[in-house]
């Protein structure tokens, strides 16, 4: 199984006690669950790792679900297997460096470790969308899972912000990251992108959900990525330039 964006950001929503939406397939076997995240989770559900949040609905294109986690024993399975198969497949080094970079408020070292990340393990062919580089870091960023409740694609202020990082305690900062993809072929578009995405959180008044539940220290990224390639700026420190950009 990859960690694909959809994977990525489904089983970070079910360890966190949220429910994923899916179709469901009741004839996948263990070999199918590389088909696609539909697979994955009519697999998990059949195998009694997941179980159903609601009735089923049925369609013409097919049967589809909502499904959650069905009791805290396989919630801790989750947090502890899932969240090893997540080290090992993205890489502990770099998920410790991206987590060191954050709590450092180090932008430069966040750039130089997704790069380095991205050019041992992602084709030529995978990038491009913005989706796949939105899944690329939820993977990164879910072993953070027991100090931050992590949200994707919320709404916050005037729009949706990508990627919030809550923090479960006020004592840790919150983060907020917005995304920006150009091809690879436009890899001197990364550095204006990046301030695209800053002025994007600012215009768009992300913070306000975080700080109307008292959180004051939030550390915002703008991450803009062509390629194999990536440039990471930070507010309120967002002036500087990205090697390679």
């Amino acid at each position: 199984m990859q960690m694909t964006p959809e994977v990525a950001q489904d089983l970070l929503k079910l360890m966190q006690g949220e429910h994923v939406s899916t179709q469901i397939n009741t004839e996948v076997i263990y070999p199918g669950i590389t088909d696609g995240p539909d697979a994955v989770f009519s697999f998990l559900l059949l195998a009694g790792y997941l179980t159903l949040d609601g009735p089923l609905h049925e369609t013409d294109v097919g049967t589809y679900a909502d499904l959650r986690l069905p009791n805290r024993e396989i919630h801790r399975v989750y947090n502890t297997e899932i969240l090893a198969w997540i080290r090992e497949v993205t890489g502990s080094n770099v998920v410790s460096q991206v987590e060191k970079s954050l709590y450092k408020n180090d932008p430069e070292k966040l750039q130089t470790a997704l790069c380095s990340y991205m050019m041992s393990c992602v084709s030529s062919f995978d990038g491009s969308a913005e989706g796949f580089y939105h899944g690329l870091i939820l993977g990164l960023v879910a072993s953070m899972c027991s100090r931050y409740s992590i949200r994707s694609n919320r709404e916050a202020g005037d729009g949706r912000f990508d990627l919030q990082l809550e923090p479960k305690t006020k004592l840790l900062p919150g983060f907020l990251m917005e995304f920006k993809a150009a091809s690879a072929s436009d890899k001197e578009k990364l550095s204006a992108l990046a301030d695209t995405a800053l002025k994007q959180i600012d215009d768009r008044s992300y913070r306000t959900e975080m700080q109307g539940r008292g959180i004051q220290n939030i550390v915002c990224y703008g991450i803009a990525f062509a390629g194999k390639e990536a440039c990471v700026k930070m507010q309120p420190d967002h002036a500087r330039t990205c090697d390679g950009a």
